[in-house]
């Protein structure tokens, strides 16, 4: 399932600090070319996020990297000390698959992503105050004791950045499959289903790793449409531990 047009613009436009090249030497042309390579690496390996704008702010620059215009706007150290940051302009392109690439990344002035910045700050805003989460500060975890908690049967998830539900989520994750304990479920906000069902710490926490395995969160419309299938999940980190 790919998500909306709509969502996409907004995804990608979640801010955090991320590490730029790794040393002061480094040239912008270089570390442009060694994401890249990491791009491509990960077309070759049927990832999705190379197909988004936001996969790539998401996936190469953190989740408070923002995106414009086809642009993607992220912050770095200026020195190795991490003595105060600047603002960097990532020019990217959509390849004839689909894929996007980067063109090439120079300095930027804070005024040209003022309005990307107020975009982000208003989305994390609007989850901090309509959906009690503040996805930046919060991961999976605090996810399910919010849902656990939730007045609500449901629960629409805000725009969440690409990336968010990382490898090191995982295991605490596997841990909560058989988890009976009741929840709220989670709507995708571009469902035009309500869902009452009721759902559980387990079957959400599957939901989570399907997201980390999509590449994105929520990772469909409904986390009770249908039931998360726990048996495979379980057998998919089986194989992965194997690999």
């Amino acid at each position: 399932m790919r998500v909306s047009p709509i969502m996409l613009t907004l995804a990608v436009v979640v801010v955090v600090a991320i590490a730029g090249p790794s040393s002061a030497s480094d040239s912008l042309s270089n570390y442009a070319d060694r994401l890249n390579i990491r791009i491509e690496l990960a077309v070759a390996d049927g990832r999705e996020w190379p197909n988004y704008p936001g996969g790539l702010a998401g996936f190469l620059f953190g989740a408070v990297s923002a995106v414009e215009r086809g642009s993607i706007y992220f912050q770095r150290a200026m020195d190795a000390d991490g003595g105060g940051s600047r603002w960097y302009e990532a020019t990217i392109y959509e390849k004839s698959d689909g894929t996007w690439r980067i063109v090439s990344i120079g300095e930027c002035e804070d005024w040209r992503v003022a309005e990307a910045v107020e975009l982000r700050d208003r989305v994390r805003r609007g989850a901090i105050k309509y959906q009690k989460f503040d996805y930046v500060a919060e991961g999976p975890l605090e996810l399910l004791e919010l849902l656990k908690t939730w007045s609500s049967p449901n629960w629409t998830a805000p725009i969440i950045p690409f990336g968010w539900v990382k490898e090191s989520d995982l295991p605490a994750l596997m841990g909560l499959l058989d988890s009976t304990e009741p929840c709220a479920n989670v709507q995708n906000p571009i469902s035009s289903f309500i869902d009452s069902t009721q759902s559980t710490v387990g079957n959400e926490a599957a939901y989570l790793i399907e997201g980390f395995r999509n590449d994105r969160y929520p990772p469909r419309l409904n986390s009770t449409r249908p039931f998360c299938d726990i048996g495979e999940t379980k057998q998919w980190w089986e194989e992965r531990k194997g690999t």
